[in-house]
């Protein structure tokens, strides 16, 4: 995994005991699982890929984690070493006992959509205070160390793509053009990376895991590359043609850039968001359609 420096995991703690105090929670339980690790990562820098895990963060001492699976326990430990790591068969239990352990000190809970069920309506939830709009509120104000993080991650997506259209040649199978940017995000220290492409022409209906389809003449070919740096992601989502683009093609990269330049103007303060308008400004960096030759 793709984890935060030393010196941003202390920032950002610095801040979350901050906050804490600020609302007199002594112990934050925060809960994740493969499928929703943002508040993990943000309190702990940690990121299950399996079962569910807990993260008991002490305002003024080390983090506990408790973790459903052994691997994911030597895992986090050999990532963290300063961690408290346990596994259990039966994680949500223990994590119950363990909350019940800590006595009368103020224990909160995050996030509401992670939460298990028995946590979130148990007999211990009238007991614990919700704490989601804590944890928002310090994760969408970015501080300067994680805003140069975003920076060099877009900068990376950009010199991905790079390697993605030298990559995307008439004949060659979609798994091979996914292998070759991964290749090259690991040569720059960066093992996470979310990517998905689609290929062919009218009949592409979306995006989805690279197959053996090989690239054809005239292919439109759309890939997102979202390399992770300092464990903060950039997402990029581009569109190639393979050769000269057809007078449709043409067409339809005039019909973007025309919303590209409508939804630039448009944006200022005060100005009312339509969806339009919100859907055309979100371009940056190339055109939707740039051309390669075959």
């Amino acid at each position: 995994m793709s984890g935060i420096s030393g010196n941003a995991r202390a920032e950002r703690r610095v801040r979350l005991a901050r906050a804490m105090a600020d609302e007199g929670i002594d112990i934050l339980v925060v809960a994740g699982n493969p499928w929703r690790s943002d508040y993990l990562r943000f309190t702990a820098d940690v990121t299950p890929v399996e079962g569910h895990a807990f993260a008991f963060i002490d305002r003024e001492g080390p983090a506990r984690i408790i973790t459903e699976h052994p691997a994911e326990a030597r895992r986090l430990r050999s990532e963290q070493a300063e961690l408290d790591v346990r596994w259990s068969l039966s994680a949500i239990e223990e994590t119950e006992t363990a909350i019940r352990e800590l006595g009368k000190r103020r224990i909160a809970l995050a996030p509401r959509a992670a939460v298990p069920y028995r946590l979130a309506m148990g007999p211990l939830a009238a007991s614990i205070a919700p704490a989601t709009a804590l944890l928002d509120r310090l994760m969408l104000r970015k501080s300067p160390f994680e805003i140069e993080a975003f920076r060099r991650a877009a900068v990376l997506a950009d010199e991905g793509y790079a390697v993605f259209r030298d990559a995307a040649r008439v004949g060659r199978p979609e798994y091979a053009l996914v292998a070759e940017v991964e290749a090259f995000f690991r040569s720059r220290g960066c093992p996470e990376n979310f990517q998905i492409l689609g290929s062919g022409g009218r009949e592409v209906r979306g995006m989805h895991p690279p197959t053996e389809r090989r690239l054809a003449p005239g292919d439109l070919v759309t890939t997102e590359l979202t390399p992770c740096v300092d464990g903060y992601y950039a997402q990029i989502c581009r569109t190639l043609v393979l050769g000269e683009p057809s007078n449709t093609q043409e067409r339809a990269f005039a019909v973007y850039n025309e919303a590209l330049e409508a939804g630039i103007a448009a944006v200022r303060p005060g100005a009312k968001a339509s969806a339009a308008t919100v859907w055309a400004s979100t371009w940056t960096g190339d055109p939707p359609c740039s051309r390669t030759s075959i």
